[in-house]
């Protein structure tokens, strides 16, 4: 099998589904406040996803940062 032929196959099947996203619970849980704060968060580059992964860690929040990591590049199984 070629390459090309490789990546065809992997856009063909699209994210592989695995566990529910954290992120996306989360998200569908917050307050209006909370919401905005963690989706503006997310979207801004300047702040490492270690960084929102401790903030939601000191507010009792269960979650991994590679969690955090993997939702902000539109890899996890929800997207």
């Amino acid at each position: 099998m070629s390459l090309s032929t490789a990546l065809d196959k992997e856009r063909e099947q699209g994210i592989n589904k695995g566990p529910t996203c954290t992120v996306c619970e989360l998200l569908r849980t917050l307050d209006a406040d909370d919401l905005a704060a963690l989706t503006d968060a997310l979207a801004d580059a300047s702040l490492a996803h270690t960084q929102i992964y401790r903030a939601l860690r000191a507010e009792g929040y269960t979650i991994k940062a590679n969690t955090v990591s993997r939702h902000r590049r539109g890899e996890c199984s929800q997207r």
